[in-house]
């Protein structure tokens, strides 16, 4: 892994309201997601789209495109385990989200 990308990851020259901010918001985005996993929403319902999107938009903010590529990568070589996988997500509701970045990033 590269210094650049595990500076994005701990979030190197940030303050820590920012990092605090940008922490809720993602918090708040698996929420909203474990939550319409858990209403049967297909990956292609609007809302859940949006939802999907503003994500792809945060982790953009946070990482910048340059660094996914290196990032999926390395997801790679974890096998069953994904840079994903927090204590907010299920095994479930991380599949659910995979599957909606993958239908974003089609639309994209």
């Amino acid at each position: 892994m590269s210094k650049e990308l595990l500076d994005r990851i701990f979030m190197e020259g940030k303050t820590e309201e920012e990092k605090l901010e940008l922490e809720r918001r993602i918090t708040a985005i698996f929420s909203d997601i474990g939550r319409f996993y858990h209403e049967r929403r297909p990956v292609d319902d609007l809302a859940v789209q949006e939802k999907g999107l503003e994500l792809m938009n945060l982790l953009t903010e946070v990482f910048e495109l340059e660094y996914f590529d290196e990032l999926e990568e390395i997801s790679e070589g974890f096998g069953d385990e994904t840079l994903l996988r927090t204590k907010v997500l299920t095994n479930e509701v991380e599949a659910y989200l995979t599957d909606i970045l993958s239908k974003v990033r089609e639309g994209r």
